[in-house]
């Protein structure tokens, strides 16, 4: 699979950041990462792993697909209920808003999801390789 731009990458983050207007100390205090780690991202020189997204998706309500592609707004909208955290987990789910808002705070369904997708990365392996060669074929011919 095709990796990720790390200096594109690193620029969302650090555009993430100065838009919560939080020095890098700050933002990896909020996030548990040491000030030299967040340093590295932003220049591009270190990759990120699943706590990283995790713990920045949670701390500061970022959508994820703007973080990891660029795309979509830069942070999720939510709720006054749900940011400011006064539901709990465990309560009914009547929505598809609820469900995802517990989705992304249970760590049983986190490590579930995570075990399922993959199983079926792995499991897809092949298939998952060609689509993504034919998608960048797709991609090259537009150009």
């Amino acid at each position: 699979m095709k990796n990720y731009n790390l200096e594109e990458f690193g620029k969302r983050v650090r555009r993430i950041r100065d838009s919560l207007h939080m020095s890098q100390r700050e933002f990896a205090e909020g996030i548990d990462m040491s000030k030299s780690f967040i340093s590295d991202i932003e220049k591009g020189s270190s990759k990120a792993g699943y706590k990283f997204f995790n713990n920045v998706s949670k701390a500061y309500n970022v959508n994820l697909v703007y973080l990891v592609h660029g795309e979509g707004e830069m942070f999720n909208q939510r709720d006054a209920a749900h940011s400011s955290g006064n539901r709990e987990i465990g309560e009914p789910i009547d929505n598809v808003g609820d469900m995802l808002w517990y989705m992304e705070r249970s760590p049983l369904m986190l490590h579930t999801i995570i075990g399922f997708a993959t199983k079926l990365l792995h499991d897809n392996e092949a298939h998952i390789k060609k689509e993504i060669e034919i998608y960048e074929s797709k991609k090259e011919r537009k150009k």
